[in-house]
């Protein structure tokens, strides 16, 4: 289920596409993202089954569509321009993902509430485990032993020119 549909994309319907991608796939992988995003707080899909209902939280339904359509139309444009030889396009691509993910990172913050949708019955502290923190202090860790190494060894490289302060 996707929050918008393929003529709500903000590129032209004639555009020359790449070989095996179509614009219902990226429509369908960015309403999946909004999705994976959201459910930690949502139930997803988010729908609303009345026209009641529909009318009542249209302002969630379309800040949904929203994202949908900045999310999809802007990775479809990275995808067509792939090679980035056109930075203008490339750009424009560029800034639609970004404003999608602002929004997104707003409503998975919590600044931004989706009137209607049903809540998942996670607490927060149920699934604060959800953004992984890897922490190697040990003994054995090879991390800390090749960051200090290169303080400690490399460190001339580090500073313009060898040249160190004081």
């Amino acid at each position: 289920m996707s929050y918008c549909t393929d003529g709500d994309l903000l590129i032209t319907s004639d555009l020359p596409l790449p070989v095996g991608v179509s614009r219902s796939s990226y429509v369908q992988m960015a309403s999946d993202e909004i999705d994976m995003l959201i459910s930690r707080y949502y139930k997803t899909p988010v729908l609303f089954g009345t026209a009641e209902l529909q009318e009542k939280y249209k302002p969630t339904m379309l800040l949904l569509k929203h994202i949908n359509i900045k999310l999809a139309t802007g990775r479809l444009i990275l995808a067509i321009d792939a090679s980035g030889e056109n930075q203008s396009v490339h750009a424009y691509g560029q800034s639609l993902v970004a404003e999608a993910m602002k929004l997104l990172d707003a409503i998975v913050e919590r600044d931004i509430i989706l009137e209607g949708a049903d809540g998942n019955s996670n607490e927060p502290s149920e699934i604060a485990t959800a953004r992984a923190v890897v922490y190697q202090l040990d003994a054995t860790s090879g991390v800390e032993d090749f960051y200090a190494m290169t303080r400690d060894d490399f460190s001339h490289l580090l500073t313009p020119y060898g040249v160190t302060g004081g």
